[in-house]
């Protein structure tokens, strides 16, 4: 679909050819999925995903897709399902057993599964600096505005990647620091 511009309505009949003609391979499926999930046709894409994880259960990405379309329609007991499913696949992952913890904030404003989590994790976690802006966030969550400059401190780029928007400066996440203290 990508050779097609994104262009997902000429580029759905062409996948929807491939499940016919191969009909164990669950990539198709998979790819058919990923762009209903573009679609915002989340339901049609958790179906798919679901059949597709049946027939490839080791797949990594079809998980992590049903993890955060369970997320999208706020589905938390389906969502907590893939996390430790996705644990379970990739143990000691901690982007994962931080989204994981995150759960308990979106769900019920509950910080301690995070707390937990960045516990067992001292350093800034990874190099993509996922696990940083979530420490930065989790501590902004909790008013600890040390705690909140020490997990930018300890990452060692000057952009960190937003879960939800465009990557960030360090220096705006101070700026936001300094205003809500």
């Amino acid at each position: 679909y990508i050779s097609l511009g994104r262009d997902f309505d000429r580029a759905l009949p062409e996948f929807e050819i491939a499940p016919r003609l191969l009909p164990n391979d669950a990539e198709p499926d998979g790819i058919i999925a990923f762009i209903r999930r573009r679609q915002g046709k989340w339901r049609e894409t958790r179906t798919l995903l679901e059949g597709v994880t049946a027939r490839d259960p080791r797949n990594l990405s079809y998980e992590e897709e049903l993890f955060a379309t369970a997320c999208l329609v706020r589905d938390w007991p389906s969502a907590a399902l893939h996390a430790d499913r996705i644990v379970a696949l990739v143990p000691n992952f901690s982007q994962v057993e931080v989204e994981r913890a995150y759960l308990s904030i979106w769900r019920n404003g509950d910080l301690a599964p995070v707390r937990q989590v960045f516990a067992k994790y001292s350093s800034y976690g990874d190099p993509e600096g996922d696990t940083a802006w979530a420490r930065w966030d989790a501590a902004m969550f909790d008013r600890d505005f040390p705690r909140a400059q020490a997990a930018i401190d300890g990452f060692p780029y000057e952009t960190l990647p937003s879960v939800f928007s465009a990557p960030l400066p360090k220096s705006y996440l101070e700026g936001c620091i300094k205003l809500a203290q």
